[in-house]
């Protein structure tokens, strides 16, 4: 595999009239030689002589996958967002980053100023990814082509891509968009599909491509398990891949022992934005084992334990913040026009993860450093109280605990569960962590809000709770 796979060389010369991509709404297909074909007819509308900053709405389109190739290969700057912004949105983006251009299906669009812009863009800055859906705040990921090539190499050297894959991820979510890579590089074809893993549409567009592959968050899985593994056509698929957060381990041990009974691999995997997409994985065969592990770092990464001194943690099982180490680390975050004209790379990224590693050096993560809350004067990790929940009762489907004036909200999608249940919930809880029922507001939802990624959104539950929509 060429290092940079969206160059002439391997589009064009490698893989030819292989089917690259196919688009599930319009019947559109594209081999690798006519990918290349409209990419050159996409470089000349971008043709400039300065580096642009390129706002690209990210549907599961050609034409989306055609300019943002375009944009990598002649160095412009692509800033890759959620298709359902809103205009108030791309309005204050544009008072803060002063972009060049959006770029919707394949239709240009350029930014007027009464000034121009002067602030340069750095050679090396090639894609900026944000950290949290589409709001108007959100931080932004500055990634280079060697974070983009380096992450793209890793995983193609574990993952064994062929065949066809069907879009489930958003383009705009690093998970998805390393997706789009990775089959690119690896000559295989891609189906672009908005239709999601519940419908119809979407399985009968698996059955007629023969995916070889399902890629996906846990949420995603979650919906599987409830869907039923057995009632899925599945006889094509080879293997399934996991990322995006920590899967339950009721789903991560049915899926585990279904892919063992069907002969199926099961690719466990962690990442994060700053590091491009991927920073570890667990090898199939010791899914069923260590259904919970994140196993070890991709190939040519690193990964370690800090304790709370800043000493390394060189025996197992004891619990400290991880840290990476790897070609694919971010240059830096950015929210103003200013921060993209220089980037920085220690290739070391401190990735707010607490984990331990067992006696055979696969990681586990414990929880988010960030989500530790103090109640009562106890130290709380909320994402640990969310995996007890779970496993506690399997018929609650999901749950999101968040901290709050000195309370803990616990919100539960439980199908059928009563007030005495959320009461009874909340009494064992409290014994649990030892806290007064005061300090425990618990409830009952249909549906968590959730981003584009298919994660928890915590910033609108959190808003949720603000003005009162959580109390009891």
């Amino acid at each position: 595999m060429n290092q940079y796979f969206w160059q002439t060389d391997v589009l064009a010369n490698c893989y030819a009239d292989n089917v690259a991509l196919s688009c599930a709404q319009t019947g559109r297909q594209l081999s690798y030689k006519e990918l290349e074909a409209a990419i050159k007819l996409a470089q000349q509308s971008l043709a400039i002589d300065k580096k642009l900053l390129v706002l690209i709405k990210a549907k599961p389109s050609i034409d989306f996958v055609v300019y943002y190739l375009a944009c990598l290969r002649i160095g412009h700057t692509a800033w890759l967002i959620d298709p359902e912004t809103s205009q108030l949105v791309l309005d204050n983006w544009f008072e803060r980053y002063q972009f060049d251009m959006v770029i919707d299906d394949g239709n240009l669009f350029w930014r007027k100023t009464s000034q121009p812009i002067d602030t340069p863009i750095a050679d090396n800055l090639a894609l900026l990814l944000s950290t949290s859906g589409s709001t108007g705040s959100a931080k932004l990921v500055k990634l280079s082509v060697e974070n983009i090539a380096s992450n793209c190499q890793a995983i193609c050297t574990y993952l064994p891509i062929k065949g066809t894959a069907i879009t489930t991820l958003p383009f705009h979510y690093s998970f998805g968009l390393s997706i789009l890579h990775t089959h690119l590089a690896s000559g295989a074809q891609l189906v672009l599909s908005a239709s999601s893993i519940v419908t119809k549409d979407f399985w009968q567009l698996f059955e007629l491509h023969q995916a070889h592959c399902f890629y996906g968050v846990p949420h995603q899985f979650a919906m599987l398990s409830r869907l039923g593994l057995a009632r899925l056509k599945l006889h094509c698929l080879e293997y399934f891949a996991v990322a995006g957060g920590k899967l339950p381990e009721k789903y991560a041990e049915e899926l585990a022992i279904w892919c063992h009974d069907n002969h199926k691999q099961l690719f466990i995997m962690y990442g994060q934005t700053e590091a491009t997409a991927r920073i570890s994985y667990l090898p199939p065969n010791k899914a069923l084992a260590k259904p919970n592990s994140i196993g070890q770092a991709i190939p040519n990464g690193k990964l370690w334990l800090l304790d709370n001194k800043g000493c390394l943690i060189t025996e197992p099982k004891k619990k400290g913040q991880l840290y990476y180490q790897g070609k694919n680390v971010m240059l830096g975050y950015a929210q103003q026009r200013d921060d993209l004209v220089v980037t920085e790379s220690s290739e070391q990224l401190a990735t707010g993860d607490l984990a331990y590693f067992d006696d055979d050096g696969d990681f586990y993560i414990t929880g988010r450093e960030k989500r530790i809350a103090k109640a009562q004067g106890i130290r709380i990790n909320l994402d640990e109280i969310e995996q007890y929940i779970v496993e506690q009762n399997s018929q609650i489907e999901s749950v999101a605990v968040i901290e709050l004036d000195e309370k803990l909200f616990v919100l539960l999608v439980w199908p059928g569960a009563t007030e005495l249940d959320s009461k009874a919930l909340k009494s064992a809880l409290g014994q649990f962590l030892k806290l007064h029922g005061s300090m425990l507001v618990v409830r009952l939802l249909t549906s968590l809000p959730r981003l584009s990624s298919g994660k928890v959104d915590y910033a609108s539950i959190t808003a949720q709770c603000l003005k009162g929509d959580c109390s009891d």
